[in-house]
């Protein structure tokens, strides 16, 4: 990576609130719990911070959450303490933001990486969408710039227009599930250097409401089996599968309604490092972060 002047570090009050402590990031997941109601955990204080549509919770630097704009931009990453505050922001030099939809982290090689859906597609008319794996950076000096590869992905169908993303780290595969009124395809992205992949459909998902459009999802596997969180624009649901469950069987398992915050256009949600919490911001300006935590 190659530091920048620096544009943005902590603007605003940067201290966590007393009520969230970060060392509950270091609890156990206790197996079963029942989550308890949303909370605010604070507000989103970067400048140009304003139009949200991803989280993801850092491997490489603990406490720390990457999110990014939706729609056409910059090609930037922003680095958030889980209350919001700025701690930098990564470029992706000569990358382009059609459409960025979501953001997940996972394991990759000997480090961490970020994977971003440029996914985005309302009139569908794309013929091709992009998976970006970025290098995390480990360190934040205001704005850095970020090493990444590019993969572009075609559907065997024709278009699809994705907001969810998820990343298995258990193979670094890369699934994305698509936006719309009636049952949704859940798409593996194979990421192929050189060469155009084509998207796979592995499973569907029709969330159990009259508002079934998928606008974010995140994925836990740990000991105590295989979670994934999908969100609409109004619910959550969380998927629970045992240990070893493949994500065509994960699809496979009744939707739980967990806790949402009321977010005017919700299109965000990322476990924390201990799986016992997640995070949720909203979309437009003045975002706030919620936090939903295991009683």
């Amino acid at each position: 990576m190659r530091y920048l002047p620096a544009v943005v570090a902590c603007i605003g009050a940067c201290g966590s609130p007393a009520e969230l402590p970060d060392a509950s990031l270091d609890a156990g997941y206790a197996c079963g719990c029942a989550y308890s109601g949303a909370r605010v955990a604070g507000a989103v204080t970067p400048h140009g911070a304003n139009e949200l549509s991803g989280l993801a919770a850092s491997i490489a630097t603990p406490g720390t959450l990457w999110t990014h704009n939706d729609g056409p931009g910059m090609a930037r990453l922003f680095a958030l303490s889980t209350y919001g505050t700025g701690n930098g922001i990564a470029i992706l030099p000569g990358a382009t933001a059609v459409d960025w939809e979501d953001i997940a982290s996972a394991r990759c090689g000997a480090g961490a990486c970020l994977y971003v859906a440029d996914t985005g597609d309302n009139d569908l008319t794309r013929a091709s969408v992009r998976i970006y794996e970025v290098d995390e950076p480990a360190e934040f000096r205001g704005m850095i710039e970020a090493n990444y590869r590019a993969f572009d992905v075609v559907y065997p169908d024709g278009p699809h227009d994705a907001e969810a993303l998820f990343v298995d780290p258990r193979d670094q595969a890369s699934y994305v599930i698509t936006k719309q009124s009636t049952i949704a395809t859940v798409f593996r992205m194979p990421r192929q250097t050189a060469t155009m992949a084509t998207a796979v459909p592995v499973a569907t998902f029709l969330a159990p409401e009259n508002e079934p459009r998928v606008t974010a999802a995140d994925l836990r596997v740990d000991d105590c089996g295989v979670r994934i969180l999908i969100r609409t624009y109004s619910s959550m649901w969380e998927l629970r599968s045992p240990a070893g469950t493949s994500i065509a069987d994960a699809f496979a398992a009744s939707p739980v309604s967990v806790p949402v915050a009321v977010e005017a256009q919700g299109e965000a949600v990322a476990y924390l490092a201990s799986g016992q919490e997640y995070v949720t911001v909203t979309d437009g300006s003045d975002p706030v972060i919620a936090r939903v935590a295991c009683d």
